[in-house]
């Protein structure tokens, strides 16, 4: 594992590399007769008429400019992974609020189904919240009474009620 320093010295070479690359592209610009006007002017305003300066000045404006490039064109690529980390994050959101819809469809629908048996072998159930997110269920049959703490609680004795003969 790297060390805190040799990731710095890493990066610091990395930067002089590519350093180096663009002070390379101006050169290669430079003798194929590219420029940028604007660079140019400026690289003449900055020398204050001295012609042996303008390039110089010039190639130093031009490196900052690629410089910028790429960072600009960095800034846009963290920006459009941004946006698709987002976009993917809102998807499984979406994905679960989906998955939780479902399951709480498929709980509502064993919930009722299970009050429907017990009722049919002639039970009384009564449903009332206990706090903010959960609930009792009072099953009474005659003088058999249940109290069921949770779905699940329901569930197993509506699966023991139904299982009897009558």
């Amino acid at each position: 594992m790297k060390t805190f320093l040799e990731k710095i010295r890493a990066r610091l070479a990395l930067g002089r590399i590519v350093n180096e690359e663009m002070y390379s592209v101006v050169h290669r610009e430079l003798a194929d007769g590219v420029k940028r006007d604007g660079l140019w002017l400026k690289a003449k305003l900055e020398s204050k008429g001295d012609d042996v300066a303008i390039e110089a000045i010039y190639i130093k404006l031009r490196v900052q400019a690629l410089v910028d490039e790429r960072n600009i064109g960095i800034a846009v690529i963290n920006e459009i992974q941004s946006k698709k980390q987002k976009a993917t994050h809102r998807e499984m959101l979406k994905e679960r609020e989906i998955k939780d819809k479902d399951e709480r469809m498929r709980l509502l629908e064993a919930e009722y189904e299970a009050i429907l048996q017990l009722e049919s072998k002639g039970f009384k159930v009564i449903k009332y919240a206990v706090g903010t997110k959960s609930s009792n269920w009072d099953c009474q049959n005659g003088e058999f009474f249940y109290k069921a703490r949770s779905l699940d609680d329901l569930l197993f004795y509506t699966k023991q009620q139904t299982n009897i003969a009558p």
